[in-house]
């Protein structure tokens, strides 16, 4: 017998409570469900369930080992559910965690555009900011611009996103232009959360770090956009955030000898979820679509 049965064996008799209500689940007798479970103990020399003649329950070894074992089994169900119905026929459903502003503007979107293209899958989308672990939240892939990596993650890069520094015409016409990224810790500005207070440039002498104060602070890059366009300070906004606002002259682009460093999008994947047909042709669909992500750059 296959050890993924034998895993699932395991997997049941946790679920049920008894060997005799697993066995009725998997429509087996409970002698044969009590060798699988032998021989997964075998394999992996150690004792997985606790057998009393009134329950049964795991083990230490039994609880730690569960959710890989889970994780185990249905991986290779939707692998074999794959190589049944065809790549097209996309089953069950994604967990996805977007970022807040990138969702709203161009990333729902694109996430509507696949589920249409798969009629029988199903999706549930998160947005938010900020650090986000998958793997123990539970969430198939999450979208983010965040360098910071966990354990047991895998990172794909999917689009460089470019910035820049911006004010309206009127806020500088009042507070004057800066002419050199320093002169920013006099100036009022638009910080954006995730990314912090301390900004980074390239410019003739290398890689500067200026930190900046605070008038405005957001983890919502359209509401530092209007603040910008409404003179509250300068902002390092996204470019596919700011063009707009950039080509109707509501807010300028300033410190062009400068260069802000891109941020750059990146989709984090659970390692146990990385072959998940579904995943993987959603992170393809996205790819696709990087240049889309281009414009405003």
């Amino acid at each position: 017998m296959s050890m993924i049965e034998n895993m699932r064996a395991l997997i049941t008799i946790a679920r049920r409570g008894s060997f005799v209500a697993a066995a009725e689940a998997l429509d087996l007798s409970p002698s044969v469900l009590t060798k699988r479970v032998m021989q997964l103990e075998a394999a992996v020399n150690a004792r997985l369930l606790d057998r009393t003649t009134r329950s049964v329950g795991l083990t230490a070894d039994g609880e730690y080992h569960l959710k890989r074992i889970t994780d185990a089994v249905n991986l290779h169900d939707e692998a074999v559910a794959a190589m049944r119905k065809g790549a097209a026929q996309l089953e069950g459903t994604i967990r996805i965690k977007l970022p807040t502003t990138q969702g709203f503007l161009h990333l729902s979107g694109v996430v509507q555009q696949f589920v249409q293209a798969h009629p029988s899958l199903n999706v549930e989308v998160l947005l938010m900011d900020g650090p986000f672990n998958p793997a123990t939240e539970g969430f198939d892939i999450a979208i983010s611009a965040f360098p910071l990596s966990f354990d047991g993650v895998i990172d794909t890069f999917l689009w460089p996103v470019r910035r820049s520094l911006i004010a309206s015409p009127d806020y500088i016409g009042s507070r004057g232009c800066p002419e050199d990224p320093r002169q920013l810790q006099s100036h009022d500005c638009l910080v954006y959360q995730p990314t912090g207070a301390n900004w980074p440039f390239m410019g003739p002498e290398g890689r500067i770090s200026v930190a900046v104060r605070a008038r405005v602070s957001s983890n919502d890059m359209l509401l530092l956009l209007n603040g910008a366009k409404a003179g509250l300070g300068i902002g390092m906004i996204s470019r596919y955030v700011s063009s707009a606002a950039i080509a109707a002259g509501e807010v300028v682009e300033i410190l062009e000898g400068y260069a802000v460093p891109d941020l750059w999008i990146k989709a984090m994947v659970p390692s146990e979820r990385a072959m998940v047909p579904r995943v993987q042709h959603l992170l393809a669909f996205l790819r696709e679509r990087a240049p889309f992500f281009g414009q405003g750059r």
